[in-house]
């Protein structure tokens, strides 16, 4: 479940936003340094994920969704996505070069 709901709220949060991204920030638990997630991106799906952490903990008896996770998720998979595309960019004219060639004959 996780990969397509990651997928699917940043597609929404990108609908209304130019970027999404995570940020990681220090903080002090109990006097210990530990890192926190934040930023827009990370709360949205930490609303929007609330309604259905309620009903998985409470109705279904599941471990809740990790909205830092959700964010992981998405982003890497977007970035996947992105170089993907950049190298198919690199190849097109690589290939129309090479078929032109061919065409020549």
């Amino acid at each position: 479940m996780i990969p397509y709901l990651a997928h699917a709220l940043l597609l929404v949060y990108l609908r209304y936003h130019n970027s999404g991204g995570r940020k990681s920030v220090a903080t002090s638990v109990d006097g210990k340094l530990k890192q926190e997630e934040a930023g827009p991106l990370f709360e949205f799906i930490k609303a929007a994920i609330e309604p259905l952490n309620r009903y998985l903990t409470n109705d279904l008896r599941r471990r809740p969704l990790s909205a830092s996770r959700l964010a992981r998720v998405a982003l890497s998979e977007r970035r996947w996505i992105v170089q993907e595309l950049e190298t198919l960019d690199k190849k097109a004219p690589e290939e129309a070069a090479r078929d032109n060639v061919l065409n020549r004959e």
